[in-house]
């Protein structure tokens, strides 16, 4: 079995580049992190089973836009189940020096996956 486990990183310039690799892979499951909201369309053209959720709120001081990303799963297996695991957020102080986030808030994703073999659960 192939898994590929990948933080995209949310303001990754190259995102078909990275869409072309897993295609390429053709890896059995997919875990990816910070994956930027407005590419998801793009995983749908693999035609995996997948989930996602939000996973990543960054709230930047000033008039800077909230961002955001998702975390994903995509399987050639059936997913049975997913689970979101929420996490405390975090506060920043900005020393003055640089901009730095008022708050930062990741969420853990898991899934159940179906195999022939048996079912086991990624995050």
């Amino acid at each position: 079995m192939k898994i590929i486990n990948w933080n995209i990183y949310k303001k990754n310039r190259k995102i078909h580049k990275a869409i072309g690799f897993l295609r390429r892979e053709r890896a059995d499951i997919m875990c990816l992190q910070e994956f930027p909201i407005e590419h998801i369309g793009l995983l749908e053209v693999l035609g995996l089973h997948i989930v996602m959720r939000e996973e990543v709120h960054v709230h930047h001081k000033k008039n800077k836009p909230v961002t955001r990303a998702y975390s994903v799963i995509l399987s050639r297996f059936p997913i049975t189940q997913s689970f979101t695991i929420s996490h405390k957020k975090r506060y920043v102080p900005s020393d003055g020096k640089r901009e730095k986030y008022v708050y930062f808030q990741a969420d853990t994703l898991y899934a159940d996956i179906a195999t022939p073999e048996g079912a086991f659960r990624v995050f």
